[in-house]
């Protein structure tokens, strides 16, 4: 009898993380903006070099 127990405690487990991965997964994609510093330093987006 603990095994049936036990296996609806997995599927109820199982569920919950079903449940809680599609909600994330749903969610709407968030647009990363450019920082103040990447805008005004433009040798942050090569890779750190600076043109002399």
């Amino acid at each position: 009898m603990s095994w049936l127990n036990f296996n609806d405690s997995l599927n109820n487990i199982k569920g919950q993380l079903s449940n809680f991965a599609n909600t994330v997964l749903s969610e709407d994609k968030i647009e990363i903006q450019p920082t103040a510093r990447e805008v005004t330093e433009p040798e942050a987006r090569n890779d750190g070099k600076v043109s002399v």
